[in-house]
């Protein structure tokens, strides 16, 4: 099959265009920055502009599955000029793909648009499933917008939504800024450790997206996250136990707040994100338990 990618150049996307490669499929990318994505992405078999309409029309046109990945990092911290370009890079990105999909005479057969957890906001000892509200906050309303520009992909493309939570990579995302202050001796526990942390490992989340390609088992919005999820204290806890080091230190709540402003939120919401259709699916993963994740990742 003929896989369109936009944001392989992201920590997910590198990994998954590998993967699908693996499997015998032909992968494009789509990028703002052509030089930069044929530099971290040599072994992709196209790479087409964002800004090039003609080239965009011929990759759609050509493509069986449309994969939407592209973002700007929300871990950056959420000055007001970063919070617009979260925002711009998921809605009006996802707003044109859909654009030149509904257009197209030869349209996709399926549309993989991702969203994160960030959708519900702070769910605090509520089980968080697909059917749930969206929360309250900066996050929660970019996912929501994300989500509705998505939707707007004609009916007769099949569309994919998945809910990502917290990815663990050894080497990109949540899990080397979670490991630094251990890391120096110095690692602990953040805010009253009670909020509930919904995470994924990236092989797991790579071989979802794999089944979704490959099966047509999943439709609609799911929740793509560890059947697992945690406390904050007890993955302070197994992360410690994992590197080996002391788990002494408490962050306190507005010390994260006084640091990270906004974006603290993220640190700081519960999240207990139940992943209803994986279940139902009986989708294998690979690290299902937490301690056997980090293991995987950190050893």
């Amino acid at each position: 099959m003929n896989i369109l990618l936009f944001g392989a150049t992201g920590n997910i996307g590198k990994k998954l265009s590998r993967k699908i490669m693996e499997k015998g499929h032909f992968v494009s990318n789509v990028s703002r920055n052509t030089n930069k994505s044929k530099s971290l992405l040599p072994f992709i078999n196209n790479h087409f502009s964002l800004n090039n309409d003609e080239e965009m029309r011929n990759a759609i046109a050509s493509s069986d599955i449309v994969i939407n990945l592209a973002g700007f990092p929300v871990s950056e911290k959420w000055t007001e000029e970063n919070k617009q370009l979260i925002y711009n890079s998921r809605i009006d990105t996802t707003r044109k793909i859909v654009e030149f999909i509904n257009s197209s005479k030869t349209k996709p057969k399926k549309f993989i648009s991702s969203s994160a957890i960030g959708f519900y906001g702070n769910g605090r000892e509520h089980l968080l499933t697909i059917d749930s509200p969206p929360g309250i906050g900066f996050l929660a309303n970019v996912c929501v917008d994300w989500e509705e520009e998505a939707q707007k992909v004609d009916d007769n493309v099949l569309l994919i939504i998945p809910r990502i939570g917290i990815v663990l990579d050894k080497n990109s995302g949540a899990l080397p800024k979670m490991a630094k202050p251990y890391q120096l001796f110095v690692g602990g526990m953040l805010g009253d450790g009670r909020q509930w942390m919904s995470w994924i490992h990236i092989d797991d989340l790579v071989n979802l997206f794999i089944e979704f390609i490959e099966t047509d088992n999943y439709e609609g919005i799911l929740n793509a996250v560890s059947p697992n999820p945690v406390r904050n204290s007890t993955f302070s806890k197994i992360l410690a136990k994992v590197l080996k080091r002391p788990n002494l230190f408490i962050v306190p709540k507005f010390v994260l707040k006084l640091i990270l402003g906004e974006s603290a939120s993220m640190i700081l919401n519960s999240q207990k994100v139940f992943p209803e259709k994986l279940i139902q699916n009986d989708f294998e993963f690979e690290f299902p338990d937490l301690e056997k994740a980090l293991i995987n990742l950190l050893k």
